[in-house]
């Protein structure tokens, strides 16, 4: 497994960490996968080791606040992400030969979808995007600058918290802060590149951050994605329909079913 690190420019003051999930046979295509907030950017691996053993060559972005590298959560914003993101996407562009495809989980998918006019690609699959929020979410942001971290809500269970949280002692207001920036910048682009992107969104009908019909609706709106529900009835930890991305919080059946509609968008 290659790791890549890079520190950027003096203005940033972060470096960021890539690491690549290689394909041991012939590669059939690359892809760049950002993963949500607060989520610990490990527990996406599973997920794309089985995409490389499809022929399927990932690299796992970690975002600012959220690196086993040393960080300085009080300069996390939105400029931050944003040129860490690209600094990515050029780093996988000029390395490897197109096509080349983007994987975005929740934060992720809002990242990758408000850059894809600056960051293209071929193709976008994205797993519960958080592009239209259920109005309850946006309660947090009146409280922000009183406080200096958020507590997620809890798993209910240490080895899950473990597993699928990365900040355990709460999340810095900074880095919540920059992901509400980015949503608003979401909202008031112009997306003109959407209809020259093929894309693949999977959604829960109950998730608890996501609104289903809001996010149904804007992409239909908006382009000729596919939009398909997911479901985790089957999944041994199925209290949250947002974690949505592994065998353990879909089932065994449900995930198998991802795995291969994402793997034969790729490669088809």
């Amino acid at each position: 497994m290659g790791i890549m690190m890079k520190a950027l420019s003096s203005e940033i003051k972060s470096p960021f960490l890539l690491e690549e999930i290689p394909v041991s046979g012939k590669v059939h295509y690359q892809v760049l996968c950002v993963h949500g907030l607060n989520q610990n950017p490990t527990s996406l691996k599973p997920l794309l080791e089985d995409l490389a053993e499809k022929g399927i060559r990932c690299f796992l972005l970690h975002l600012p606040g959220h690196s086993p590298v040393d960080e300085k959560h009080d300069l996390v914003n939105k400029d931050m992400v944003f040129s860490i993101y690209e600094e990515a996407y050029q780093r996988v562009k000029n390395q490897y030969a197109e096509p080349l495809g983007f994987v975005g989980y929740s934060f992720g998918g809002l990242i990758g979808t408000a850059m894809l006019d600056r960051c293209r690609y071929d193709k976008v699959a994205l797993l519960a995007p958080a592009l239209k929020l259920r109005p309850y979410t946006h309660g947090i942001r009146p409280l922000l600058p009183y406080l200096s971290k958020i507590f997620s809500v809890p798993l209910g269970n240490a080895q899950h918290e473990k597993r699928y949280r990365f900040h355990h002692q709460g999340v810095p207001r900074e880095v919540y802060k920059s992901f509400f920036d980015i949503y608003d910048e979401f909202h008031k682009t112009s997306l003109q590149s959407l209809e020259k992107t093929k894309g693949l969104v999977f959604s829960h009908p109950k998730d608890e951050l996501v609104s289903y019909k809001a996010l149904e609706k804007w992409i239909k709106a908006n382009s000729s994605w596919s939009f398909q529900p997911l479901s985790n009835k089957e999944a041994e930890f199925g209290r949250y329909r947002h974690l949505i991305f592994d065998q353990t919080t879909l089932g065994l059946s449900n995930y198998r079913s991802l795995l291969e509609q994402m793997s034969a968008f790729f490669i088809k």
